[in-house]
């Protein structure tokens, strides 16, 4: 897993970890494979960073994400 902003995502990309809405609920689950469309999608819905399936960084293991600025941190960087 890797994770990387979505700017650098690509079509074809496997997402690592579910990508969650500001209402808790699932926008993309994880295994789905990136479309353009749906990278479009994230982008509208303000989500900057998301995980992705890597060979070299397998072991890693998602922590659940979420759009809530009071619980992700990592959305303002």
């Amino acid at each position: 897993m890797r994770k990387i902003h979505i700017s650098e995502a690509k079509s074809g990309d496997i997402l690592a970890a579910d990508i969650f809405g500001v209402n808790g609920a699932i926008l993309l689950p994880r295994g789905a494979a990136l479309t353009n469309q749906y990278i479009r999608s994230l982008q509208m819905k303000g989500i900057q960073y998301i995980c992705i399936n890597d060979e070299q960084t397998d072991d890693i293991v998602p922590h659940p994400q979420s759009n809530d600025p009071a619980t992700n941190n990592e959305k303002n960087v």
